[in-house]
């Protein structure tokens, strides 16, 4: 019994995501180490696109409202911290299909 996952709830919620992601990346033919690794450049690609673009938003919506920056840098921060957390997630779950993908080669 874990004490930070004494139900399990997070533990199947983690398996069934990695599940959902391995199925998407085997239909689209994601089956050896190097395409997966294409996929890790793009997520990542992806993800610092994503982080520039809320930053800059962020930032503009300070300068056009000053009143409200305090306001606009907290919404920022929270947004921030979910992608973070989402991105994180994800390239654990496709460290674990590399990993997968080793065994079996």
């Amino acid at each position: 019994m874990n004490l930070n996952d004494p139900f399990g709830r997070v533990a199947r919620k983690n398996r069934r995501g990695y599940q959902a992601l391995r199925a998407q990346l085997q239909e689209a033919g994601v089956t050896d180490v190097q395409a997966l690794s294409g996929v890790v450049r793009q997520s990542r690609q992806s993800m610092t696109r994503l982080v520039a673009g809320l930053l800059g938003v962020a930032a503009v919506a300070a300068l056009i409202f000053p009143g409200l920056a305090t306001a606009v840098s907290l919404v920022a921060a929270m947004l921030l911290i979910g992608v973070i957390a989402s991105y994180l997630q994800v390239r654990a779950h496709l460290n674990r299909y590399r990993n997968e993908l080793e065994r079996h080669d």
